[in-house]
């Protein structure tokens, strides 16, 4: 049975295998610096889905996933640092390996104009990882005032749940501002 608002119960703390940067972590997520200099904060938290088949007050609790960077240089051009992408997606998939049974939604919000480059380098990101051969991906993109949210959701493809799961995150993208799955 999926979890209802309030009854989700595993724990929120960021669980890291290896991590080619060395990692800090405080209430807001785990941090790192790039070789650039470029700071990074790695963050789990809730997200809530509209639950299709419940009342007009019923989510089903998900996990987000995201990342932020503070660029050292914002002037610089960015340089693809593999490190910088393995030490993101070892947070993400140590924290996937304790929580097998959830389901995460990767959101790419647009306040640059950047958002679908970042969904764009996340999929390859995790295409080319472990990740990719036991979860399934479904985009979405969201359109409002002139710009885009683009999303991912993230599920094991044998999770119990994951018909379930699949048809809250449809039916929230299809609910918020007239979204579609990609």
């Amino acid at each position: 049975m999926l979890s209802k608002k309030g009854n989700h119960s595993p724990p929120l703390k960021i669980l890291s295998l290896s991590n080619p940067y060395d990692l800090t972590e405080d209430d807001q997520g785990s941090k790192f610096v790039n070789k650039a200099g470029d700071e990074y904060l790695v963050y789990i938290t809730t997200y809530y889905l509209l639950d299709p088949d419940g009342d007009h007050n019923d989510y089903i609790e998900v996990y987000m996933l995201g990342f932020d960077c503070i660029l050292a240089n914002p002037i610089k051009k960015r340089q693809f640092d593999a490190k910088t992408r393995d030490t993101v997606l070892s947070v993400f998939e140590g924290f996937m390996d304790q929580n097998p049974n959830d389901a995460y939604i990767f959101v790419c919000y647009n306040g640059d104009g950047k958002a679908r480059n970042r969904r764009i380098t996340f999929g390859k990101w995790f295409n080319d990882s472990d990740a990719s051969d036991i979860y399934e991906r479904h985009h979405s993109t969201i359109n409002f005032d002139n710009n885009s949210l683009y999303s991912s959701f993230i599920i094991r493809t044998d999770n119990p749940d994951r018909d379930e799961l699949l048809k809250a995150f449809r039916y929230t993208v299809k609910k918020t501002a007239g979204g579609e799955e990609d």
